[in-house]
């Protein structure tokens, strides 16, 4: 079994800022694509390839759900137009949602 590292939070915070100090942020992510346009690109590409496959209920005997990255991108479109609805929020805005980490709190 292989040996886990545990960092503690000031340790953390040190590798962190070297890493920063060694590479910027700016010149790590440059070239790298958002992952809304990946999905966008493959729902035009493969509209009905799976996108998402999840158990509902944990269990492994559980037939899974597939979603295809026309649902995914029909449900993100949804999402962002009920959230653009809202008072206050315009179009260019950054807004945070804080959501359960499972696919049923998207679907």
């Amino acid at each position: 079994m292989a040996e886990v590292n545990v960092m503690t939070a000031a340790e953390h915070e040190k590798a962190l800022a070297a890493m920063e100090k060694e590479t910027p942020w700016e010149e790590r992510v440059k070239g790298m694509t958002h992952c809304l346009e990946k999905v966008l690109e493959h729902a035009d590409s493969s509209p009905n390839a799976p996108a998402i496959t999840y158990v509902q209920t944990g269990d492994l005997e559980e037939k899974p759900v597939i979603l295809s990255y026309a649902v995914l991108r029909a449900q993100m479109h949804r999402v962002a137009n009920a959230i653009y609805k809202l008072e206050g929020v315009s179009q260019g805005d950054v807004v945070a949602v804080s959501i359960p980490s499972v696919p049923q709190a998207f679907f």
